[in-house]
This record gives structure tokens, sequence and C-alpha cells, in this order.
């Protein structure tokens, strides 16, 4: 097959696979680490990627490379995940949900012993459940500030949680074991971004 020919195809099923996919073309540069230019180039026929991102496009649509080149019809895609939108109101709901449990709990034990002391720690509690469940949907879904935001929020709520619901005489100790947790989770979040920027880089 001459290489014209095979340009021109790839850049007919890039475009076909990635309408598909229901895909924009700064959306799918996004999940390639290349810019909208170099997706609208590829399609527009005026080059083509590498046998890498070539493979990356068929994990993406969930087909083979051969698809990619071949001038068979477009195989049915794998449709992506939920929009940026839906994550963002999955991880809402499910954080409130923590909440809501916790108010839940402070109201039954409220209505079974009116005197009931210290209830409110229900809701001390519930914090580092909080955020435990933002960790949990920052590592599926959103990127490495997140989940650090997420670490941090949990490392400093545990800390706060164990001062506040036992008895400790030098609490500040908490706090120290506390401020190196949170050295070490930034030093491992920024070893993983400037690995992330070597990958990217080196595509």
């Amino acid at each position: 097959m001459e290489k014209s020919k095979l340009t021109s195809i790839l850049a007919k099923k890039m475009t076909e696979y990635r309408k598909l996919s229901g895909l924009t073309q700064a959306e799918l540069a996004a999940k390639l680490n290349y810019s909208d230019k170099s997706i609208s180039k590829w399609e527009r026929g005026d080059g083509t990627p590498d046998i890498f991102v070539l493979k990356d496009l068929a994990d993406i649509y969930g087909v083979t490379v051969n698809d990619l080149i071949s001038e068979e019809k477009p195989k049915p895609v794998v449709k992506p995940g939920p929009s940026k939108k839906s994550k963002l109101l999955i991880t809402l709901l499910s954080s409130g949900l923590v909440w809501l449990i916790a108010s839940l709990i402070f109201f039954a034990i409220k209505l079974a012993n009116p005197a009931a002391e210290m209830v409110w720690l229900a809701f001390i509690i519930a914090i580092p459940i909080f955020f435990i469940v933002l960790i949990v949907f920052t590592c599926l879904w959103w990127d490495n500030i997140s989940r650090c935001i997420s670490v941090s929020g949990l490392i400093w709520s545990l800390a706060l949680t164990i001062d506040i619901c036992v008895v400790i005489e030098s609490s500040v100790y908490i706090y120290i074991i506390a401020a190196v947790l949170q050295i070490l989770a930034v030093l491992w979040f920024l070893l993983v971004w400037q690995n992330g920027i070597g990958k990217t880089e080196k595509k």
C-alpha cells in the first residue's frame, strides 16, 4: 500500500473513531498528552502519529492498530467513561453520603438519649472518612494536585480526630508526625508529577 493512501486511510479512521467515541480533538489530545493541533494535523492527513501513539489510540477506542489502518468499516468503539461534570457530581454525592450518615448517627443517638454528651464527635470522625472517599475518587478520575490535597486533608483530619478523641498529654507530637507525613506526601506527589512530565516530554 502506498504511503499517501495509508496516510489518507489513517486520517479518515482517526476522525471516524474519535467522533464515534464522542471525543473532541482537545479531549483526545489530553488523553494522548499531545496538542489538539497535532490531532488536527493527523486527521487532515498532513502527518501521521508514531506507532506508540497508534497503540494508545487503539487502546482508547478498544480496537487494534490494524483496525486504524484498514479500509474496513469502523468497528463499534468502547464508549468513554463519565464526563468531567458527571465525575464531579458522583464525587460530591459520594462524599455527601459520609455527612448524611454522620448526621443520622448524631440524631439517632440524640433521640435515644437526649442527655448524651460528645455526640458531635460523629462529625469529627466523619472528616477523615470524607477525605478517604475523596482519595478514592481522585485516584480514579482526577489529577495529582487533587490527590495531594485529598491526602493532605486526610493526614491533618486524622491528627485532629486523634487529638480530640484520644486523651494524650502532649498532643503536639501528633501534629509533628502529621507535618512529617505531609512533607513526605508532597515529595511523593512531586516525584510522581516529575515522572509524568518526563514521560510526556519523551513522547
